[in-house]
């Protein structure tokens, strides 16, 4: 069956475009720094949580390995509920996880929430750019992906910035608090521009593809 090809009246308006894109790159911000923020304060987190030199490590590599556990499920969680609401429902989650990070009282409540925390933060980076893909007509990709990725590489840059200054005038665990009202901002971006009903049927995995093998 022949295909008929996308108007541009079926991508949202630059208005909407603008502030799904923003709401994407903050989700995408909000991971990068996780897994980097906490890497200043680990002597904070030892004495604050009773945990052994060994220990302490788990509190970064946990996160890791969760979002590298994770990633092979996506598409398929992403094909099943919809990138909206998988988006909605990955971001209330590390919320909550990042609070709980906050508030633990031992290394094995604090492991147990960052997994949680790296799970569902590692949802953000492959539905952001497929979404960004989608909403964005074939020669916006390139500017599209170029935005997005300031947003994936700044993450890595200010996490330790950011929790060094955290730790320096408040407390080791304003580095998971923080995350608090990024998340809550992003979820109502999210949730008041993307549309309920998405456009195109295709997986994560596709809408990267067609992006990334597409002939110049």
């Amino acid at each position: 069956m022949n295909q008929t090809p996308v108007s541009a009246q079926q991508y949202p308006g630059d208005a909407q475009r603008s502030l799904i894109t923003l709401a994407l790159v903050l989700a995408t911000i909000l991971t990068t720094v996780a897994s980097t923020i906490a890497n200043t304060v680990l002597p904070q987190i030892r004495a604050g949580t009773g945990a052994s030199p060994t220990e302490i490590s788990w509190v970064l590599t946990s996160f890791i390995r969760a979002g590298v556990g994770v990633t092979p499920t996506i598409g398929w969680l992403e094909h099943r509920f919809g990138r909206r609401n998988l988006l909605l429902v990955a971001l209330t989650g590390f919320t909550l996880a990042s609070a709980a990070c906050g508030f633990a009282t031992n290394i094995y409540q604090m492991v147990l929430f960052r997994v949680l925390q790296g799970a569902l933060g590692a949802m953000f980076i492959p539905v952001s750019q497929a979404v960004l893909l989608d909403i964005n007509p074939p020669e916006k990709h390139g500017q599209a992906m170029a935005v997005w990725g300031m947003g994936a590489v700044l993450g890595p840059i200010i996490g330790p910035i950011l929790g060094g200054w955290l730790s320096e005038y408040f407390d080791w665990r304003w580095v998971f608090f923080v995350n608090i009202p990024l998340s809550v901002l992003a979820f109502f971006l999210i949730a008041t521009s993307m549309p309920k009903h998405e456009r195109k049927p295709r997986s994560v995995s596709t809408a990267l593809a067609s992006w990334r093998f597409r002939p110049v």
